[in-house]
């Protein structure tokens, strides 16, 4: 798969701003029957272990956020959450699938899913979304994104992750979305591949998609991209959105990308979400002229 450069664009991205400080990441943004918005967002690994899971904040504006604390305890990331056509919601998260009392052993982790009539309180429902017989030797899930189409088809895009590099200046790690449907979004066929990252645009890493509209959106190593759903597939047409901002001096010539994007329309424009490592989860908005990149902080060890 060969992608080609953006071209250029009649708007960008604005600075962004901090919203939600701290060890977080993985931001999930939805609206409420009240008008509000409700933020999902997880721990970094970094945070012991007793802190782990997914927290909750409520905006008006989605500028100004109201903690409301932990709804899932666990080494739960990467929510998305889907509003069911009946009321209601559904969110799909990586987790623990099973759990184990041998000694050292770490519970087996996969896709799954919990049902809210509020948004707020979550209850597991039974089995798994994504089969791990999907996944090859050394793979594993990572997050995923899924919208309701029209027609009634769930459709879920998904980060599968493994080791290795896409070359020796590369930082480690290999990761591409692929996706799946379901008639009822709980029973998933596979479907195929819908981002290959192996191309020197994204050097082999395409992560955290994020359905909006029609595109897809996810990061690389240098910057938050897009792709299109055509209907049928995901077209060839990769570019990148809100790029990480040059920094000659570093072992790697970017600086670290913005990740994990959410995006939402608030107040009639479109406002994007996303983590940058330790510093916690922030929002740009799209306006007409912005050319902003993201400057991240690099933390020794990362």
């Amino acid at each position: 798969m060969i992608f080609t450069a953006a071209a250029p664009a009649q708007a960008g991205w604005t600075t962004s701003r901090s919203v939600v400080p701290g060890r977080y990441a993985d931001a999930e943004v939805y609206r409420l029957p009240d008008g509000r918005y409700r933020m999902l967002y997880g721990t970094e690994s970094e945070v012991p272990e007793e802190q782990f899971g997914i927290y909750s904040s409520v905006s008006s504006d989605g500028k100004a956020w109201q903690a409301e604390g932990r709804v899932l305890a666990g080494r739960f990331s990467g929510a998305s959450v889907v509003q069911l056509p009946g009321g209601g919601y559904r969110l799909y998260v990586s987790g623990p699938v099973s759990t184990t009392t041998e000694p050292g052993m770490v519970p087996i982790a996969g896709v799954i899913s919990y049902r809210s009539a509020d948004g707020a309180a979550w209850e597991r429902e039974p089995g798994t979304r994504l089969s791990n017989s999907w996944l090859g030797p050394g793979e594993t899930y990572g997050f995923t994104s899924t919208k309701r189409l029209t027609n009634g088809t769930w459709l879920m895009a998904y980060e599968v992750q493994k080791g290795g590099r896409y070359a020796p200046d590369v930082p480690p790690g290999l990761a591409q979305i692929r996706w799946a449907t379901s008639p009822d979004g709980l029973t998933f066929t596979r479907r195929g591949i819908a981002v290959n990252p192996n191309n020197s645009l994204l050097l082999g890493q395409a992560r955290s998609p994020e359905f909006y509209g029609s595109k897809l959106y996810f990061h690389s190593l240098t910057g938050i991209y897009r792709v299109t759903w055509t209907g049928t597939g995901f077209a060839r047409d990769a570019r990148v959105q809100y790029a990480a901002c040059r920094d000659p001096g570093k072992v790697f010539p970017w600086t670290p990308p913005p990740a994990d994007p959410t995006l939402a329309t608030i107040g009639g424009r479109t406002v994007m979400f996303h983590g940058d490592h330790t510093r916690g989860i922030f929002r740009t908005t799209l306006e007409a002229g912005a050319n902003a990149c993201f400057k991240g902080i690099y933390v020794p060890g990362s």
